[in-house]
C-alpha cells in the first residue's frame, strides 16, 4: 500500500509504504533501493509503516511513521542509509506520525494522534500543542496537511481543520 510519494530536490523518487520505504535515483528507470526497521540497528528507519515525507527548505528529508515516530535522513551512501529517531521517548507527544509541514520560520510541524508538534531544528527542542493549551482537538489524520501561499498550514483531524498561522 502505498501511502505518500515524493521527488526530493535531487530529483530521486521517495516512496512511503505500509511495509517500508522506497527510493528510486531515476524516477523512470533502475531499481529501487530499499528501507526497513531492522531491531538490531538503531540507525534504521524507526518503523515499517511509512506514511509521510517532506523535504524542508535546507533540504532535509523527514519520514512520519505509524508507530516509530520521525525519522530524519542523515546519511545516504548508495543503498545504505543512516535515520535518526524522534518519539514519544524523547518529546513527541505519540509515536504516530500523521502529517509534517516546516513553517515560514524553519520550524516543523508534526501532526499525530494526540497533538501538534514543533520541531525546532536549531535547538532540538520539541514543543506539544493540544486541547490542553489551545487545540480543538488531538486526534489528527494521515497526510491531511497544507501549507498555504500565505504561510497558513492547515492540519485536517477527526473533528475539522486546525489552522496555524
Amino acid at each position: 500500500m502505498v501511502r505518500h510519494i515524493l521527488f526530493d530536490a535531487r530529483g530521486r523518487m521517495w516512496v512511503a509504504t505500509g511495509f517500508g520505504l522506497y527510493m528510486r535515483e531515476n524516477p523512470r528507470k533502475g531499481d529501487f533501493y530499499s528501507f526497513f526497521y531492522n531491531p538490531d540497528n538503531p540507525n534504521s528507519l524507526s518503523y515499517n509503516d511509512v506514511i509521510h515525507i517532506l523535504q524542508d527548505s535546507d533540504k532535509e528529508l523527514w519520514f512520519g511513521t505509524l508507530g516509530g515516530g520521525l525519522n530524519q535522513l542523515q546519511i545516504m551512501n548508495d543503498s545504505v542509509a543512516k535515520f535518526k529517531r524522534f518519539n514519544s521517548s524523547n518529546g513527541l507527544s505519540n509515536d504516530v506520525v500523521l502529517a509534517i509541514l516546516e513553517d515560514n520560520n524553519g520550524k516543523l510541524w508534526i501532526s499525530t494522534e494526540n497533538g501538534l508538534n514543533r520541531y525546532n531544528k536549531t535547538t532540538g527542542t520539541i514543543e506539544v500543542f493540544n486541547t490542553n493549551n489551545g487545540l480543538s482537538f488531538n486526534m489528527f489524520m494521515e497526510s491531511t496537511c497544507l501549507k498555504c501561499q500565505n504561510g497558513t498550514m492547515l492540519f485536517g483531524g477527526y473533528k475539522g481543520i486546525e489552522a496555524l498561522n
